[in-house]
């Protein structure tokens, strides 16, 4: 009975399909973080994400800059400008795609199309059609071996 946990409990490790996001803030634009992407951890949300804010006088004085993983962004992969300040949003959902200094350039950035109504297909995610084992033909199996053992 044990071994049957024991199984099934990596069975649940190796089913979770988590991304890979770079973490770190800088509020320089010599920090590591901007210059070498921070540091790599598991994300159990939808995006990696980058947020940099900057002066628009003196131009690309970095005020802020974050890297992260979010649920749902405030915005994705577009700038926002003010009166004072120039801010970028980048949000992508593959393994370590929020990369680069964080300014939005022509074709940098692969759109994400949002439509209402729609199905969204996120690159990267997965399907149903992967190539891990189904486990919902393993369990059942476990539970009729280990009934059939007693």
């Amino acid at each position: 009975m044990i071994i049957s946990f024991i199984i099934l409990g990596f069975l649940g490790i190796n089913s979770a399909n988590g991304l890979i996001c770079y973490y770190c803030t800088a509020a320089s634009a010599y920090d590591s973080c901007i210059l070498d992407n921070g540091v790599a951890s598991g994300c159990d949300m939808t995006y990696c994400t980058i947020f940099r804010r900057e002066l628009i006088d003196p131009p690309h004085t970095l005020v802020q800059f974050q890297r992260t993983c979010q649920e749902t962004p405030q915005y994705i992969n577009v700038e926002v400008n003010d009166s004072t300040h120039r801010t970028f949003y980048h949000a992508c959902a593959t393994d370590l795609c929020n990369t680069g200094e964080g300014r939005l350039q022509p074709n940098s950035i692969k759109p994400i199309k949002v439509e209402p109504g729609k199905v969204l297909m996120v690159p990267g995610i997965g399907s149903m059609a992967s190539s891990d084992f189904p486990s919902y033909i393993l369990v059942p199996s476990l539970l009729l071996v280990n009934l059939s053992a007693r």
